[in-house]
């Protein structure tokens, strides 16, 4: 509570808990470390840089700077600023780290350099650590032609530092990022989800309402029951497109949430790593990752219309009545279980519903070919068995109306032989 009125009163929008415990967790957690660079400070840095001039300013300008930003950090935290804690004391604290490595001994940069090397390497890939490895201060420190000059040696030492320093700083904030995205996109798919499938609830909510009244023992005695529900025997006509509706509502609702389960794994698989750094952006503003409960939505009543009208046949697909009447699957739970299963898998998989299309349009294509057999190549006429050219199976090939008696063959005349 106390936080809460912290943020209303300062104006700055509240930061979600879950956030600021990834975030911490990212960079190290930015109070932590500030206390171990200033501890090491005061350990390692030798006093005769920490000298003062008459005005009571340090000599050295970077030791200067380096204290002026602890005390910039020291009040802020005293003035218990938790917006400055959660969200900007990361990067001045990264500042504290660069200002430290221009302040440490040779000996002490020397054996931290080895243990940044090894973050580095398990935050990238093996290439992009193989770039490093194969970069100039690298080899200036490691090669065979390294700097002999020890003060050369410093330097590239230092450079070093900062560098590592500074990728592991942009890798960080890079993981925050991907991690943002993430939430973004899960809270508007979920949005998307819920005003989507809201109307098919309420279809199934309304449908289970009038089914109850219809079965309750004092239907016929109300008259709005009666009127717009009918008996069990009778059903309204009302009633039967809401029977329709129901089971297209659900259909649809299955859809919907196998796209939303398929579009929350592609937004975990996002690799995290530097590679993915420009699309992040335009992973966030995408529309068709946020969208993707539409297609499951739509393609699941695609389905439904497929099945009722006996496309697809098989021990794996529901069987529907033989008059036709496939709304009656409510009535029938193995039927309806296979329904809404296929329903979520042609949401799940994006590319099912398209190919079945495409599959259902090339056999409808062949049987049209079969019936209706065009010229053979080369133009020529095709000869069927009694040697015609289909024409009336008199070898004539001509067409005969329709309806006309067929011609008698003439009589053929037989010469008697006179003795």
């Amino acid at each position: 509570m106390k936080i809460t009125r912290f943020w209303k009163k300062r104006g700055t929008p509240a930061v979600s808990g879950s956030r600021r415990i990834s975030r911490d967790a990212l960079d190290g957690l930015p109070h932590e470390k500030f206390l171990r660079l200033v501890g090491l400070f005061h350990a390692v840095v030798p006093a005769t840089r920490k000298g003062k001039d008459q005005d009571g300013r340090c000599v050295d300008p970077t030791v200067q700077e380096f204290r002026n930003l602890c005390s910039m950090i020291e009040e802020r935290l005293a003035q218990n600023d938790k917006p400055f804690q959660r969200n900007e004391m990361g990067d001045y604290v990264h500042n504290l780290n660069l200002l430290f490595g221009q302040l440490m001994p040779v000996e002490t940069l020397d054996s931290a350099v080895p243990a940044i090397r090894d973050d580095y390497r398990a935050r990238v890939s093996a290439e992009a650590y193989g770039v490093y490895t194969g970069s100039h201060t690298y080899k200036m420190l490691t090669g065979c032609d390294r700097a002999s000059d020890p003060e050369a040696r410093v330097r590239w030492l230092r450079a070093d530092y900062i560098q590592l320093i500074n990728e592991i700083r942009k890798l960080t904030l890079l993981e925050y990022h991907i991690e943002e995205t993430r939430s973004y996109l899960i809270r508007k798919l979920r949005l998307t989800l819920f005003k989507l499938i809201f109307t098919p609830v309420a279809v199934v909510l309304l449908f289970l309402i009038c089914r109850t009244a219809m079965h309750h023992p004092l239907q016929e005695s109300h008259f709005l029951t009666s009127y717009f529900v009918g008996d069990v025997e009778h059903p309204t006509t009302l009633y039967r497109a809401l029977h329709i509706l129901t089971l297209l509502s659900l259909a649809a609702i299955a859809g919907a949430v196998g796209s939303f389960i398929s579009a929350l794994l592609r937004i975990e698989s996002v690799p995290e790593n530097n590679e993915i750094a420009r699309n992040v952006v335009a992973l966030r503003y995408s529309e068709s990752v946020r969208l993707a409960p539409v297609t499951g939505f739509v393609f699941a009543i695609l389905l439904s219309f497929v099945f009722g009208g006996q496309l697809l046949n098989g021990q794996l697909f529901p069987k529907t009545s033989p008059n036709g009447n496939w709304p009656e699957l409510l009535s029938y739970p193995a039927e309806l279980a296979k329904w809404l299963v296929w329903a979520f898998i042609v949401g799940f998989a994006e590319r099912l519903m398209p190919d079945m299309i495409d599959r259902l349009v090339d056999k409808a294509g062949k049987s049209a070919q079969v019936a209706a057999p065009g010229p053979m190549p080369g133009g020529r006429t095709p000869v069927f068995a009694n040697g015609s050219a289909g024409g009336n199976g008199d070898g004539t090939g001509k067409s005969r109306r329709f309806g006309a008696r067929p011609k008698r063959p003439a009589p053929v005349k037989v010469a008697r032989a006179h003795g």
